[in-house]
């Protein structure tokens, strides 16, 4: 089993985190063919864990180590040494969402647990924002399906410069509200520059884009600009002046 100064490193590891005690985790220790498992689960979301198996010897092991002399000759030499060597599971990992690792040492057990917890945290506080994306790309889907029965054709010139003209009194409209809306004049004036550069790339692809493709890239644009926190009084009002640009026959009611 662990040594105590082991198990007290391990609790000073989690209690000297900037958002977590060791209250915050089930810790369970368990002997698996002589060797020690250690298995850290977050109270409160229990697919969050982390293993380490931490062993009852060490593991002889090898580094090439490349030297030069005054001359600029080079020479290799092979050094073999033992080490504690650490291996485990930690969920989420860096990349994945469970990642398997190896450290060395008794530092190895502090470095794991330490990037596992970072991990925790960055998950754990990015997931309402995560949810608010899928929430709002599940609703533009929705407006999205509305156009896909649409002819698969160009628009002719007047169809392309009466869109245009219809751009630019949705931009008005929408620009009205925002400052009528935000307090903040600056970032109003942020946001207000994003739509027109968002109008404007739309303007410049109706006749490049065939009609279903430019409405939804159209959807896309407008609804994600209303999407952004600092618009979120707009959503409703925006939302429905957006379904309004949208071909009679394709705007049915709002998702």
């Amino acid at each position: 089993m662990l040594r105590p100064k082991i198990n007290s490193k391990i609790y000073s590891v989690l209690n000297s985190s900037t958002y977590f005690k060791a209250s915050d985790f089930k810790i369970e220790i368990e002997e698996q063919y002589g060797d020690a498992v250690v298995t850290i689960t977050y109270e409160y979301e229990e697919k969050y864990n982390i293993e380490l198996r931490i062993p009852n010897s060490k593991t002889e092991k090898s580094r090439k180590e490349t030297s030069q002399n005054a001359f600029g000759q080079q020479t290799t030499k092979t050094i073999e040494y033992t080490v504690y060597e650490i291996k485990g599971k930690m969920s989420p990992g860096i990349l994945a969402h469970s990642e398997d690792f190896i450290n060395e040492g008794e530092n190895g057990i502090a470095c794991a647990i330490n990037a596992w917890l970072k991990n925790l945290w960055e998950d754990i506080t990015i997931a309402p924002e995560l949810r608010q994306f899928n929430s709002q790309q599940e609703e533009i889907e929705k407006i999205k399906e509305r156009v896909n029965g649409m002819p698969n054709e160009y628009f002719t010139v007047e169809e392309g410069e009466e869109l245009k003209s219809r751009l630019d009194k949705l931009e008005s409209q929408l620009t009205e509200k925002l400052n009528t809306e935000n307090p903040d004049a600056s970032d109003a004036e942020k946001q207000i520059n994003k739509l027109h550069s968002e109008i404007e790339v739309l303007k410049q692809t109706i006749f490049s884009l065939k009609k279903p493709g430019w409405f939804k890239s159209f959807i896309t644009k407008t609804m994600t600009w209303l999407s952004n926190p600092t618009n979120q009084k707009l959503l409703k009002a925006g939302k429905d002046l957006v379904v309004t640009m949208l071909p009679e026959g394709t705007k049915g009611s709002n998702p």
